[in-house]
This record gives C-alpha cells, sequence and structure tokens, in this order.
C-alpha cells in the first residue's frame, strides 16, 4: 500500500494495526475515529491520545447513527447497519487511492458480527486476518512492541447495552455511560450496564464479584442507580473474562 487509513476505535485490535502501519508508511498513514454518541468520551479521548503519542495523523469523522431510524430500531442487523453507515462515510472523506483498513482479527470471524458483512461488501482490508492474527497474537504483540493499549479490555459501543427491540435513544445512550463511568470509579473497570425496563444488569469483570457484593459497594451503588431512575439493580453470575494471553 503506498497511503492507508486505519478505521481506529481504541481498541486493542485497531491500535496494533495503526501502529504496524505507521512503523512501514510513516507519514502517509491517517487514523479516521467516529466521532458520535455510540462511544464514551473517555475511550475516544484515550484513543486520540494513543494517536498523539504515535506521532500519525488523526481525523474525527462525524457520525450520526441515530439519525437512521432502521439503526435506532434495534434490531439484530443494527451493528450491519451502523458499521456500513460509519465505513461509508471514512471512504468519503478519502482519495480513491488510500486503501482503509479495519482491525478485525481471526477469533471474530467465529462470532455472531453482523458488521462484517458490511465490511466485506465495502472490500475493506483485514491485515490482521490476512496474518492470521487471532487476540492472543494481538495483545502478545503490543506488549512486545509497548503499546499502552495491550491490556485493554475489549471494548463495543454503548448500543450494545440496549436489548433489541427497544429503541435505543441518546437518553439511554447516555444513562449507560453514566453508570458505566461510575463504575469505573469504583474499580470495576471493564464492566457492563444493561438496561432492561425498569432494572439495569451489572455485568463485571471475573474476579471483582465478591468486592461488588460487600455492603459498602452496594449501598453506593443503590444510591446512584436510583438517581438514574433504575431502582433495580441485577448482577449476572457470568463475569466478564479477564484479559487472557
Amino acid at each position: 500500500m503506498g497511503q492507508a487509513a486505519v478505521a481506529f476505535s481504541g481498541g486493542v485490535d485497531s491500535s496494533l494495526l495503526l501502529a504496524a502501519a505507521v512503523e512501514v508508511l510513516g507519514k502517509n498513514v491517517i487514523a479516521l475515529q467516529a466521532s458520535s454518541v455510540l462511544m464514551p468520551a473517555a475511550e475516544l479521548e484515550q484513543g486520540r491520545k494513543f494517536v498523539s503519542q504515535l506521532g500519525t495523523r488523526l481525523k474525527c469523522v462525524d457520525f450520526a447513527p441515530l439519525a437512521d431510524n432502521n439503526f435506532s430500531k434495534n434490531f439484530h442487523e443494527r451493528c450491519y447497519i451502523c458499521k456500513k453507515k460509519m465505513y461509508q462515510c471514512f471512504l468519503n472523506v478519502l482519495s480513491t487511492d488510500v486503501c482503509l483498513m479495519d482491525g478485525t482479527n481471526t477469533d471474530d470471524l467465529n462470532t455472531d458480527r453482523p458488521g462484517l458483512k458490511a465490511i466485506k461488501e465495502l472490500e475493506i482490508r483485514m491485515p490482521l486476518v490476512e496474518a492470521g492474527f487471532n487476540k492472543v497474537m494481538v495483545r502478545r504483540l503490543s506488549r512486545e512492541l509497548g503499546l499502552s493499549c495491550w491490556n485493554a479490555f475489549s471494548s463495543s459501543c454503548l448500543a450494545t447495552r440496549i436489548p433489541f427491540g427497544r429503541k435505543i435513544t441518546e437518553k439511554q445512550l447516555a444513562l449507560v455511560s453514566q453508570a458505566e463511568n461510575f463504575l469505573n470509579g469504583l474499580g470495576f473497570a471493564g464492566c457492563r450496564v444493561k438496561l432492561l425496563d425498569d432494572a439495569a444488569l451489572v455485568i463485571l469483570v471475573s474476579g471483582d464479584t465478591d468486592r461488588f457484593l460487600s455492603r459498602e459497594i452496594i449501598s453506593r451503588v443503590r444510591i446512584f442507580f436510583s438517581k438514574l431512575h433504575l431502582p433495580k439493580v441485577f448482577l449476572e453470575l457470568s463475569a466478564r473474562p479477564g484479559i487472557l494471553f
């Protein structure tokens, strides 16, 4: 490739891909970041700092997924609709001689990811897949290269916290963001908060359950979530896996 652009989420996969691209192509690489209500502000800012450390260019592309009723209806094809529109926005700001790349790894090919269909339809390159890299390999190489995000928890957009069939609104996304920020502030990194009808389902990383169930934490969680008009808080007993590599 002569010139390349990396669809940059700030996660470990796209970060490794960007670092490798910068090493090979230098100034002929640009990172494209979608700026929308779907991503927590802290993650967007952390990603921008990483790009700055690499010394490459970053272009933030405005993206308004909630303007598409087919997305906000929140059916199973939600991720396909979102990914296709996002990457079309990326392609629209690039010249035809710039190759757009995505950080999908080989493990992603074995999971239910409707967004992959969009990536293939738009003929976006997936260098980690082409090189045969799975998640373990991505983390190992990222650590060897000294990338700060090598042990970051896998992330996903805030819309994944809304059950299929329930309309996605900006208010709900903000609610999820506030709840997860609060738990992160208590030291529960990598947690997820999914919205139910009038309740929240908390999903912790493996090893965090005992501390969460302490009297102090339960009290603080109950008070804060009540302020968010979520009087019921449930805990998912199947915790998220920790960082394995």
